[in-house]
């Protein structure tokens, strides 16, 4: 059962909350002030958290900035449920991170809809993060060595080396041990879109050796000198066709990784240049692949940038420069990148 923290100090919202919440299957925990929500919020961690943006004797939004400043708790969804409904009240609290705003009164299906929208996501990063590696945890077991580096060799690849070209016999499905490598799809005028950035624990060239034609559907030029193995399409089946577990958790990856190239045409219609600039750095900093405050800068060229977003290179450069000017992202000498305000950027990838 998913758990919800409601902070509130209003007898009346909250009783209407809990209403409208009675029979969806949540375990609820009330908190009637600040500190209390707080204590709570480490101590249970709950799946999602709803409160109200004004609680007596504190400042507005206070409850989303406390919570904000604790890494036990800031990435834990969180919805404001508020009577401060201008436009100036709900952007401040989107801008400072919160998931979603909804002004008092608010419709019972506008509540669920918000909250099930924020555990979709939640679901489906604990599924990747849960079928990768249990099925590299699981294909180990079953072919008896330590890791895939046991049996297949491993090869370095130097930076714009080629594992395996679009159009070309698919014989191998490639695991990458370290680096950085970027898979692309060249239109007939010769125009590249990158498809994916993938690093350390990442599978490449899967769904190619399933298709018809039996050709890989894309290319896989190396970003960063990668370490990789190579594993034989007639291995690989083997494994699938004798191992029921191993087979099921591949296609929940494949099923993942289906999902996320439907987000990305759905991006590509639909958003802007800057909204898509925007994801592209979230996704690319949540593989770990682009620096934060915390973490070391990784370079990115911009014409692979502009491949992901599908720009010209000199928009996307001045996509960039916009974020610099805004203190979104830091570009140092070496041109590296490194997110300032990863918040305020998902903000920018929602609503532009």
């Amino acid at each position: 059962m998913l758990t919800i923290l409601l902070i509130d100090d209003n007898k009346k919202n909250i009783d209407i909350t809990l209403k409208f919440l009675k029979f969806e299957n949540f375990n609820i925990l009330i908190a009637n002030n600040l500190k209390s929500g707080i204590t709570k919020a480490i101590e249970l961690l709950p799946d999602i958290i709803l409160s109200n943006s004004v609680i007596a004797n504190e400042n507005d939004f206070e409850v989303l900035k406390a919570l904000n400043s604790d890494k036990r708790v800031n990435e834990i969804p969180f919805i404001f449920l508020s009577e401060k409904n201008s436009h100036s009240d709900i952007r401040n609290g989107m801008n400072m991170g919160a998931d979603d705003y909804l002004s008092i009164p608010y419709l019972k299906k506008d509540l669920i809809n918000s909250i099930n929208a924020r555990l979709i996501k939640i679901n489906s990063f604990k599924k990747k993060l849960e079928s990768i590696n249990n099925f590299v945890k699981n294909a180990s077991e079953f072919l008896d060595i330590e890791g895939f580096t046991d049996k297949y060799l491993l090869k370095l690849y130097q930076k714009n080396d080629e594992l395996y070209m679009e159009g070309n016999k698919a014989n191998n499905l490639f695991f990458i041990k370290s680096g950085r490598v970027k898979t692309y799809k060249t239109s007939s005028s010769g125009k590249l879109f990158v498809t994916g950035i993938y690093g350390p624990g990442d599978f490449i060239g899967q769904i190619s050796l399933f298709n018809n034609k039996g050709m890989y559907i894309e290319t896989a030029s190396v970003d960063l000198n990668t370490l990789a193995c190579g594993i034989p399409k007639t291995d690989f089946k083997k494994l699938l066709y004798s191992n029921k577990i191993v087979a099921l958790k591949f296609i929940e990856f494949m099923a993942y990784n289906l999902i996320e190239t439907k987000d990305l045409l759905t991006n590509m219609a639909y958003n802007t240049v800057r909204q898509r600039a925007a994801k592209a750095l979230l996704d690319i900093s949540v593989k770990g692949l682009i620096g934060t405050k915390s973490k070391a800068e990784i370079h990115i060229s911009r014409d692979d940038f502009a491949g992901m977003i599908g720009s010209a290179p000199e928009t996307a450069i001045r996509i960039l420069s916009e974020f610099k000017h805004e203190n979104l992202i830091q570009i140092n000498c070496n041109r590296n990148l490194i997110l300032l305000d990863p918040n305020k950027i998902r903000k920018v990838a929602q609503f532009g």
